[in-house]
């Protein structure tokens, strides 16, 4: 009984390795075609919403920069109205309020 299991076993493992061996890379290049564009789709996600960051970022940037551009207005008015206060101080011009800090 043992050696007629050898013989159907056999050829048996024979017809199944022999299959897998044409199973395998048409399995590979099925699950190439199939993923390829799912990949793609994910790399472009992760690209737009890197992009959508950097948007949110240079938007950030900028909003602090408007920012310290409206200090320096400030400050640059005020220094001319102290100027002008100055000036006026020294040519004995009559003023009746100093400038507003």
């Amino acid at each position: 009984m043992q050696g007629m299991q050898m013989e159907v076993l056999i050829p048996l493992l024979g017809i199944f390795f022999g299959g897998l061996t044409l199973l395998v890379p048409v399995v590979g290049i099925t699950a190439r075609i199939a993923l390829k564009p799912m990949m793609d789709a994910f790399a472009r996600y992760r690209e737009v919403r890197g992009d959508v960051e950097m948007v949110h970022l240079l938007e950030r940037r900028v909003a602090l920069m408007e920012e310290q551009l409206h200090n320096i207005e400030r400050s640059v008015g005020q220094l001319v109205e102290d100027s002008e206060f100055r000036r006026q101080l020294e040519s004995g011009e009559p003023r009746l309020q100093p400038p507003a800090a």
